[in-house]
């Protein structure tokens, strides 16, 4: 593989970051001694708690492609920022409910906030 194929993998995987909301997403490969090469991906995925939400994706392979290969099937893995601030809203949404549940509120006040986070749950599992 020349360079500036490499070149254009990483800026593809760095692309396919941004795509999905990632913030200051960056790729690179790493060449190792002994033969191993690393793809990196690494950014600020904001829905992810930790220290300043950084996201670092790294696979080795003993090929260059076989890197690449490996770090896009990782990152196809990984939730788009809108998908994963939906998801957290509804366990928030969930939590309400429970804590709700747990000091005895009444049912009959409960029982429109389920069936709305029931619809909002179908509707993230078929919409993404």
């Amino acid at each position: 593989m020349e360079i500036s194929e490499i070149q254009k993998e990483v800026d593809k995987l760095a692309a396919a970051a941004m795509d999905k909301g990632w913030r200051n997403a960056r790729a690179s490969v790493w060449v190792r001694s002994g033969g191993t090469f690393n793809a990196v991906i690494k950014g600020d995925h904001p829905t992810i708690k930790g220290y300043k939400s950084d996201l670092f994706l790294c696979e080795d392979s003993d090929t260059i492609d076989g890197a690449l290969d490996a770090v896009k099937d990782l990152a196809a893995k990984v939730d788009d920022v809108s998908l994963s601030e939906r998801k957290a809203a509804l366990r928030k949404i969930g939590e309400t409910i429970d804590y709700c549940k747990d000091i005895g509120l009444d049912v009959k006040f409960l029982n429109p906030l389920t069936a709305a986070m029931e619809s909002l749950s179908e509707n993230i599992i078929t919409k993404g």
